[in-house]
């Protein structure tokens, strides 16, 4: 399986906790920037592992290609992209 079948490219720009899970597990609202400059925001899905990773330095430093869902939220699926 594609696990970037949709995705979004960028760097993050800002990371905010917006509730938990029912297991205990942090949900993040992640703000992305493209190279063209544009910003979005976009949510991590629940019990992602992602969102105890996403405000680490490698992900505001350089640009990752972030998989996304059919609803559009972060699927926890990331690479680097050179």
């Amino acid at each position: 399986m594609d696990n970037f079948t949709s995705s979004v490219t960028g760097k993050v720009w800002e990371v905010h906790t917006v509730g938990h899970s029912m297991y205990g597990n942090p949900t993040k609202d992640v703000t992305i920037k493209d190279e063209e400059g544009n910003v979005r925001t976009y949510r991590t899905t629940a019990n992602s592992q992602l969102a105890y990773g996403i405000s680490n330095a490698e992900y505001r430093d350089e640009l990752h290609e972030f998989g996304l869902t059919k609803a559009g939220r972060l699927n926890g699926y990331t690479r680097k992209v050179n």
